[in-house]
């Protein structure tokens, strides 16, 4: 029963799109209402590495945002091997069944090659879970429709070609309201608003995505023009 599962969101931060090294890593375990633990790391062989980190789009933050994490003692340094066993210790403590992210896809991914470049055998996960992805599962139900899209157009979230933003950030936006909402794109404060779109999803009895689709955006069938059409 959904009332007494628990979940496990995951978000990675990588150097890039198409080298998918880890540097920043974070989960949060959660139920249907309530976050049961908050956990996230850097990676160590990864993240001192200044020459790879070089390539990475948010480079600026090890400088900014992750130095300050570091001096507050807010987020660690920790090899990729210490990162998987904590995580599996945290699946295997909570009884954990599904493991979620906002395009999952990426994300696992971003762990395979990053155990691969740091010479760790087999998968990163060491039991069976479900895997639930939450950009799926929002483009096939809260943002499918016209009220997300007139919130949408209304605030210009829309891309260059006219579509709707499908993002974790503009579901989140309209998920609690707060339009001026922008995502911070560190690993644990994006599962902490990925957690909150995932317990809306269960409270709303939407069916949760398991499994990974191609192309989750394409499910939304309402755009900029569609809509104009639909007030004309």
């Amino acid at each position: 029963m959904l009332k007494r599962k628990r979940f496990a969101v995951i978000d990675t931060e990588t150097i890039g799109i198409n080298k998918k090294l880890i540097y920043d890593f974070g989960c949060v375990i959660c139920d249907r209402s309530k976050v049961l633990h908050r956990y996230t790391s850097l990676v160590s062989e990864v993240y001192n590495d200044d020459a790879l980190m070089s390539y990475a789009y948010y480079s600026d933050r090890k400088e900014t945002v992750y130095r300050a994490k570091l001096a507050e003692g807010t987020i660690g340094i920790r090899p990729f091997s210490e990162v998987q066993d904590k995580f599996n210790e945290l699946l295997k403590c909570y009884n954990v069944e599904t493991v979620a992210a906002y395009n999952i896809a990426f994300d696992i991914k971003a762990l395979k090659e990053t155990m691969q470049y740091v010479n760790i055998p087999g998968t990163f996960l060491e039991r069976h879970v479900e895997v639930v992805d939450l950009y799926t599962t929002v483009c096939s139900s809260i943002l499918n429709y016209k009220s997300y899209a007139a919130v949408a157009l209304e605030n210009g979230w829309m891309s260059k070609a006219g579509n709707l933003r499908t993002n974790a950030e503009a579901a989140y936006r309209f998920i609690t309201g707060d339009v001026a909402f922008n995502e911070s794109h560190t690993a644990l404060e994006d599962c902490d608003i990925e957690a909150v779109i995932l317990q809306h999803v269960i409270k709303r009895k939407k069916k949760l995505y398991a499994g990974i689709a191609a192309t989750p955006f394409s499910l939304v069938k309402f755009n900029s023009d569609n809509m104009k059409k639909r007030r004309n």
